[in-house]
């Protein structure tokens, strides 16, 4: 990545998300990360002395150090300020303390959290906050990292969190991205000239796809006129054992994602059936949700500026929701031939190659216009981001559980994250959507049926 004398330039992938990319009549807010680091409670939480020295490594990258900034040659040029004078390392902390006994209390607190903007003029910080809310009720505490998606994608924000993560012995984790991950070769194959030219016509053809359809759990979030939903929910679901879901990965011969995203197909469909869709009745196995699934590219460069960015590409994936009596086992094979030609196929990495240097030749209002018609036409966002595999701490305090969410996007979002020999979902989506906690159950089900159709205990 190029760097200016004063600052780093982005790429437009960032620069994109920080100037907007959504037409301003959407409506659209701040697309923000929040890492939620848990604590079994206010005692075993981390001090406000803790806050400081995590706050200070965060510091030392020069995406957290300084301000996105608009170049004044080119609307579509950013680079990081340097922040001058150098920041007071208080002002990156707040502490919240409420009272709550679930986590979808503390959930409704940190959606709360959205409300203080990140890229507030008047704030003149780095787009990222800590935010500490010590629960004196009776469910957890929660360490909160806010971080303006604009700075970087997840498999970035992961890399920032292992700068003051420890183990057990209080040693540095450093990079707890799975070796398999880190080890891994591009997987796609040019096979033909024709599966190049296939995967440009594909990519060409988004903006102009049918719109999925209008199901109970979509039907306000997509389709023309669809702006982005200022009143959200966050729905946190029960943890999952990755140990399940490997072995259901093993025995039907999957991938974890393909697992991941039959379960959450089935768990819509189930949902739809229980509020009685009249779409999913008339449109039976015909009816449209598709997913943008968001494919992350690991930076392998040796130097920790360069791994800080956004470097992913959405794919479309469709997620088969009708057909009532559709065994879910077809369902996850439908999806798994799916992933695997999207995998063999060139079609991520020519829309990261596009989204880079094609995109910022168009007129901005021409990128927000495909963005836009891309996303309206989607039913949901699933994202999926590796944790540790083993416990770890913060400031010498044992960290329970670890969860991500995004807020700012036009429909719902589901993230996934591994830590621990868990899995932990939580759901982004607007608060209107009729009974919306009912779907961790559903979900739950349909693991539960999954596994039981393979025969693997419970």
């Amino acid at each position: 990545m190029a760097k200016r004398e004063n600052g780093r330039r982005m790429s437009f992938s960032s620069t994109g998300i920080a100037l907007g990319n959504m037409p301003d009549e959407v409506g659209m807010t701040d697309p923000t990360i929040h890492v939620m680091m848990s604590f079994e409670d206010m005692q075993q939480c981390p001090q406000e002395n803790d806050l400081i020295g995590i706050a200070e490594k965060i510091l030392q990258f020069d995406r957290f150090s300084g301000i996105p900034t608009q170049d004044t040659s080119s609307q579509k040029q950013w680079y990081v300020r340097p922040c001058l004078p150098l920041v007071d390392v208080r002002q990156m902390i707040r502490i919240v303390q409420e009272s709550c006994d679930s986590i979808n209390e503390v959930a409704v607190i940190v959606q709360e959290q959205r409300h203080y903007k990140l890229r507030d003029p008047n704030r003149d910080l780095p787009w990222w906050e800590l935010v500490l809310i010590r629960n004196v009720g009776t469910s957890e505490s929660m360490l909160l990292l806010r971080v303006d998606h604009a700075l970087g994608d997840g498999l970035s924000i992961a890399k920032v969190c292992a700068q003051f993560i420890t183990n057990h012995r209080g040693e540095p984790i450093q990079d707890f991205i799975p070796q398999k991950m880190r080890l891994a070769k591009a997987v796609y194959r040019f096979k033909t000239f024709l599966s190049s030219v296939s995967a440009l016509f594909r990519i060409a053809l988004l903006p102009f796809a049918f719109i999925d359809s209008y199901t109970k759990f979509t039907e306000i979030s997509i389709g023309p006129g669809t702006k982005v939903s200022q009143n959200t929910q966050m729905i946190v679901f029960n943890d999952v054992s990755l140990d399940l879901i490997k072995q259901i990965k093993e025995e039907a011969d999957v991938s974890l994602n393909d697992v991941l995203l039959t379960v959450f197909s089935q768990a819509i469909h189930d949902y739809c059936k229980h509020q009685k869709c009249s779409m999913l009745e008339q449109c039976g196995a015909k009816t449209r949700c598709r997913a943008l699934m968001m494919v992350g590219f690991l930076n392998k460069s040796k130097d920790k500026e360069d791994c800080i960015r956004n470097q992913m590409s959405p794919l479309s994936i469709h997620l088969y929701i009708g057909g009532n009596n559709t065994p879910i086992e077809k369902r996850l094979m439908m999806i798994h031939k799916q992933t695997s030609h999207l995998k063999a196929s060139p079609l991520a990495h020519f829309q990261l190659f596009l989204i880079n240097n094609v995109l910022p030749l168009l007129p901005i209002s021409l990128f927000r216009w495909m963005a836009y018609r891309i996303s309206s036409r989607h039913s949901i966002t699933y994202t999926s981001i590796p944790g540790p595999e083993n416990e770890v701490f913060v400031g010498e305090k044992r960290v329970s559980s670890c969860r991500c969410s995004v807020v700012g996007h036009l429909h719902p979002i589901v993230s996934m994250v591994s830590y621990k020999g868990n899995i932990s979902t939580t759901l982004v989506a607007d608060s209107s959507i009729p009974d919306l906690e009912q779907m961790p159950m559903f979900f739950e089900n349909a693991i539960i049926s999954m596994a039981t159709t393979l025969s693997i205990p419970l």
